[in-house]
């Protein structure tokens, strides 16, 4: 008996050390790419911290272009989705109209989110490093309240910044930080549709 009780300890401690992530659990949970999905997002710590994101355009569910405007102006992105990485590939700023981006040849390669999932994995982007800090973390946002979410750490020179997904809904909040400054976008409301 007393190795039955011991045998389920070690067991519902490993589940709880590892988080709250399926296994089965890709990027592209966190980052829903339906054309038409939208998010808005309030911010504080600067008059740029808030602003509005969009899926304009999809081919396959594995490339889609995100539009995001702020009060100061709006850039355009493509984003690949695949079981192992989310992957900025192009990026623009100055994009004020809604032209078709998805075609144009890659000029970044910016990895957004990678597996495995869990807290630790780290990777090198062109401007610094990111990590999975968290795979449990609880967001409080206008929008709602958001469990299990992913902190992504992601270091540059001389700024710090924490990103956090939540699955099925996306970017739930931002913060950017230097020794002067901190800024904060938090979610304020959404539409996400479901995957077919």
């Amino acid at each position: 008996m007393k190795k039955k009780v011991c045998l389920l300890f070690l067991l519902v401690s490993g589940l709880l050390l590892t988080g709250c992530i399926p296994d089965q659990a890709e990027p592209e949970d966190y980052f829903p790419a339906e054309k038409g999905n939208h998010w808005e997002y309030e911010g504080t710590g600067n008059e740029y911290a808030s602003f509005k994101s969009e899926v304009l355009y999809t081919e396959n569910d594995h490339r889609i272009q995100i539009q995001e405007i702020n009060p100061a102006t709006s850039v355009a992105a493509v984003y690949t989705i695949t079981d192992k990485a989310v992957t900025r590939v192009y990026f623009t700023g100055e994009k004020y109209d809604q032209e078709n981006l998805l075609q144009k040849a890659d000029n970044d390669q910016t990895i957004i989110l990678q597996t495995p999932l869990r807290k630790g994995t780290k990777w090198t982007t062109k401007k610094g490093q990111r990590e999975i800090q968290s795979v449990s973390e609880t967001v409080e946002t206008p929008a709602g309240t958001f469990k299990n979410c992913l902190k992504i750490v992601i270091k540059e020179a001389g700024s710090t910044s924490y990103e956090y997904y939540c699955n099925n809904v996306g970017l739930v909040k931002r913060e950017f930080k230097t020794p002067d400054m901190q800024v904060s976008s938090i979610l304020k409301n959404y539409q996400v549709e479901e995957d077919d």
